[in-house]
């Protein structure tokens, strides 16, 4: 399952600056959180996220606030599950009439697939709801680097309140001053008030030796804000001698949904007869009639008999079967 098209889109409220377009960073969280995984696997585990939190089967769950941050997360629902227009809560109710009844027919395939990305789409479900709220995170990750970006995203007061992480696997630095260049320890002290501008938090990755590998073990990195915590999960890799084991990890992954889509669509295939008809009519046929019909020309068809006609005398002969056609959907 290769790597496919997406929307993204954003509904943060844009002040000056840096907020001159509109930015989704919380996709990013998919894009790089996710890494190993194809778009198509993050995508179902986004909505199937959000299918639990606000679904009761094809109505919205009793009690659910279509507040901002609940806009932010439904505007945001991948665009083939077809959220209609209208308002938070009209995009809400049509989108659980729709995906409820696409995750009752595959209803396994959906649950096995969304468990592998469970840890990112609850990440990103929070970067949707804290972007809603006004604070934007936008996250890179690479083999040893880390890069996450906040910023306010409208007026209400907002500060970060604390960085944490394994400090025995990450070394972690951000700014000291708006106008310095020099970088200070992040940790649990770590505090700033945000602007427009976009912060940086940089981490490094600590490499573990075993054996002859390279590794660096999964580790999640934790930002408190006064609107709310946003954890970000940061997948294992190792550098085996030849190549990154996330680059062999993605390819596997990458044919290993193949295969499980393949298995699906063959499990719910249909199949259908094939007959060979015998070409001519057979001895005993009366051809003299009024008008004739001849069925029988040696035709591959899905009918087990055909027919010869010499009005008003008829002729019916038995097709063998050849085989089997498997209709996919």
């Amino acid at each position: 399952m290769d790597i496919r098209k997406y929307m993204a889109a954003s509904l943060v409220v844009l002040s000056s600056g840096a907020w001159a377009e509109i930015d989704d960073g919380c996709r990013d969280v998919l894009t790089y959180s996710a890494r190993n995984y194809s778009v198509e696997t993050a995508d179902i585990g986004v909505a199937l996220k959000i299918y639990d939190q606000y679904c009761e089967n094809d109505q919205a769950r009793s009690g659910v606030n279509f507040n901002a941050g609940l806009e932010a997360v439904i505007k945001s629902v991948p665009v083939k599950f077809n959220l209609g227009f209208g308002s938070a809560e009209e995009r809400t109710k049509h989108f659980c009439k729709t995906f409820d009844s696409d995750y009752k027919k595959s209803e396994s395939y959906y649950r096995s697939v969304s468990s592998v990305v469970n840890e990112t789409t609850n990440s990103w479900l929070a970067c949707k709801s804290l972007a809603g709220q006004g604070v934007l995170f936008r996250p890179r990750i690479a083999q040893t680097l880390i890069v996450i970006e906040v910023a306010r995203t409208n007026a209400s007061p907002a500060s970060v309140q604390g960085i944490t992480y394994d400090t025995n696997l990450l070394s972690c630095s951000v700014p000291d001053s708006d106008t310095s260049k020099k970088r200070v320890n992040a940790d649990a002290n770590t505090t700033k008030a945000l602007t427009d501008s976009y912060w940086p938090i940089t981490c490094i990755r600590k490499p573990q030796s075993q054996k002859r590998e390279t590794v660096y073990p999964k580790v999640d990195i934790s930002i408190g804000t006064t609107k709310g915590a946003f954890m970000l999960p940061v997948d294992a890799d190792a550098v085996y001698p030849y190549q990154w084991s996330s680059d062999l990890q993605r390819q596997m992954k990458t044919n290993s949904e193949a295969i499980s889509v393949l298995s699906s669509r063959t499990a719910e295939a249909s199949s259908i007869q094939v007959y060979q008809c015998p070409k001519g009519t057979a001895p005993g046929f009366v051809s003299n009639g009024d008008w004739g019909y001849y069925g029988c020309q040696g035709q591959i068809t899905t009918s087990d008999k055909c027919e010869s006609i010499a009005y008003p005398h008829r002729q019916t002969q038995d097709c063998k079967s050849i085989g089997s056609l498997r209709l996919y959907k």
